[in-house]
Order: structure tokens, then C-alpha cells, then sequence
């Protein structure tokens, strides 16, 4: 991983000062030697070295040259639990979808006949 981290920062330090022909081929190479993605990469070679400023709650981070590292998806607050989360899945599957469909169009057949009977 140092190896990789080292090679990274020259190829960045060669991105950040030459033309964007050049800036082309490093990015070429860069993908070619590391298998990230394109856009990914020209972000990674764009970013490397300067520094970049976090604030998580009221603390400030203040990162240079590094990616930083994620911590991992927040968890959400459990709203439902286990039987309403079946009920939930029950009722959007396909076949409780043509129910409801029949339901709102007898609905609206309803509301067609009194309609025309004014």
C-alpha cells in the first residue's frame, strides 16, 4: 500500500503541473497501472496534496494528501419492527398492487356514474 501511496503522489505532483495533453496520458497510465476508475482517479490525482478541511459535528478534520478514511454507513433508527416490516412488503408486492388498482377504479367508476346522474 506504501508503494502504491508513493507512485500516486509523484504521478499528482506531475499531473498538477503539466498541460492537459499530458495531464491526459498521466491519467492513461494511472488508470492503467491501478484499475480505478477514470473519474475517480483524475479526482485522486487532483486532490492529493492539498488540503481539505472536514467538519463532522462541531469538530473540524483537517486532512492533506490522504483520502479519508470512511468510518462506515450510519445506521438509521429502527422505525418498524418485524411484523410491520412484513405486512409493508406484503402490501407493495405485485399482486396487492392489482388490488388496489381494481379498488381505485371502481372508486372512480362510482364517482363517473353520480357524476353524470347531475
Amino acid at each position: 500500500m506504501t508503494v502504491r501511496k508513493r507512485i500516486s503522489r509523484i504521478l499528482a505532483e506531475r499531473y498538477c503541473r503539466v498541460r492537459k495533453k499530458e495531464k491526459k496520458q498521466i491519467l492513461d497510465e494511472f488508470v492503467k497501472t491501478f484499475g480505478y476508475n477514470r473519474s475517480y482517479a483524475s479526482w485522486l490525482l487532483r486532490m492529493l496534496g492539498k488540503r481539505r478541511v472536514f467538519y463532522v459535528g462541531n469538530k473540524r478534520y483537517i486532512v492533506i494528501g490522504e483520502k479519508r478514511s470512511q468510518k462506515g454507513i450510519r445506521k438509521r433508527e429502527v422505525v418498524y419492527d418485524e411484523d410491520v416490516k412484513g405486512a409493508l412488503k406484503r402490501g407493495w408486492s405485485f399482486k396487492s398492487d392489482l388490488f388496489i388498482f381494481a379498488a381505485i377504479y371502481q372508486l372512480f367508476s362510482t364517482l363517473y356514474e353520480v357524476y353524470n346522474e347531475k
